[in-house]
């Protein structure tokens, strides 16, 4: 029995994947870097020293988001932005109990931080097989950041 060859894709449909597939992990790689930062990881430059202008200070450095720059954001703007909206949904009436609360710490594990991480990881794996929860997450997640400057 002779098997039949499958037909051969045009060049245009290659490089039409091509394009996509570079369209998806060239710009939206920067959510895998924020990860690996996130979870401290030595890779992208995540081990960075603190650049003082990411905490406000005067400097002749630019922030990079590196674990660092991310471990002094998440303890002095994103905890109180965060127990800002748990107290709004308690003031709402939402039943959430007082000892409940976000920390973000070096005795905590950093674990804001990382949870940020990994709802990135997951966003961006997403968007391979469901593509529209993965852009939910993704766009979330930028949404949440859209409130904090650059500087805490």
């Amino acid at each position: 029995a002779q098997h039949a060859r499958p037909p051969a894709r045009p060049a245009a449909m290659g490089m039409k994947g091509a394009l996509l597939v570079m369209v998806k992990v060239l710009p939206l790689a920067i959510f895998i870097r924020s990860a690996c930062c996130k979870f401290e990881l030595p890779v992208f430059g995540c081990d960075g020293p603190l650049c003082p202008a990411a905490i406000g200070q005067p400097a002749d450095c630019e922030p990079t988001a590196n674990t660092a720059e991310l471990k002094a954001w998440c303890e002095n703007g994103w905890v109180p932005w965060a127990n800002g909206l748990l107290e709004q949904a308690r003031t709402a009436g939402v039943p959430i109990p007082a000892e409940v609360a976000a920390t973000c710490t070096e005795a905590d594990g950093w674990h804001l931080m990382k949870l940020i991480g990994a709802i990135e990881v997951a966003g961006y794996s997403l968007l391979w097989i469901n593509p529209e929860a993965g852009a939910f997450l993704l766009a979330t997640v930028m949404a949440g950041a859209g409130p904090f400057p650059m500087t805490v």
